[in-house]
């Protein structure tokens, strides 16, 4: 079986530069990124669909959190493949909660897949997640990279340049990320609390365990929607790339 997890599970908090009228906040101002709407089709409907119309994809499994559930339901009630369930506090427990209901509903066998994806991504493609798919079954684990454009530098504290690094040997990293499912649920439960609530890459965690992991490319459109600028460049994106 192939699986895919849709991870909406968190408050959407990283909504950095968002408008606020703290005397009469709208109802978009107080909703989580992922139900937000771009080009009139809320964020995480997008970022569904695509794995939903993928004939290899078996089931869709879309974490969010508990207090979205029957809205979430609603949206996907014409959607057989797709299941909504609560997440947890954050990306990491809410990969569990996946875990745990493919582990409770139809066990885990050999050669079962998962891919992953960020809610507020809603414009990854099918051939993206093909190419992750076909890496992640030869090496157990696959991510998303593009390359980075701008001088990437590090900083230790946040206000004094520590060093440069090289830009040619630097990535950005997106998602899908995908996994051998027997090899994720052996790993994340070796990750401690304080691992899952800062990790927000389960590639780095197989990595720092000593997995190998394969690099697909990405596309500098396949955006994670996390500021208000970001909302309005996916508006535009939104204009020219239709869902079905």
């Amino acid at each position: 079986m192939i699986y895919a997890a849709i991870l909406a599970g968190g408050s959407g908090t990283r909504f950095l530069d968002r408008p606020s009228a703290p005397d009469k906040p709208s109802a978009d101002s107080e909703k989580p990124k992922q139900f937000l709407s771009v080009g009139n089709v809320p964020v995480i409907f997008r970022a569904s669909a695509v794995f939903i119309n993928m004939p290899e994809i078996d089931w869709v499994i879309i974490v969010v959190p508990e207090s979205y559930i029957d809205f979430t339901k609603a949206m996907f009630a014409d959607n057989p493949k797709a299941t909504v369930i609560a997440g947890g506090e954050n990306r990491n427990d809410s990969l569990q909660c996946a875990l745990d209901f493919i582990s409770n509903t139809c066990g885990i066998q050999p050669g079962d897949i998962i891919t992953t994806h960020d809610a507020a991504r809603p414009f990854v493609t099918e051939s993206i997640i093909r190419e992750n798919l076909a890496k992640a079954g030869k090496t157990g684990a696959a991510g998303v990279y593009i390359t980075a454009t701008d001088t990437v530098v590090l900083s230790e504290d946040g206000y004094v340049l520590t060093k440069n690094l090289p830009r040619t040997k630097c990535f950005l990293a997106q998602t899908p990320q995908t996994f051998d499912l027997r090899l994720l649920n052996q790993v994340l439960p070796q990750i401690s609390s304080e691992e899952k609530s800062l990790a927000t890459d389960v590639c780095g965690l197989f990595l720092a365990r000593g997995l190998p992991v394969s690099m697909t490319a990405g596309d500098s459109k396949n955006i994670k929607i996390t500021t208000a600028a970001d909302m309005e460049l996916a508006n535009l994106y939104a204009q020219k790339y239709s869902i079905s």
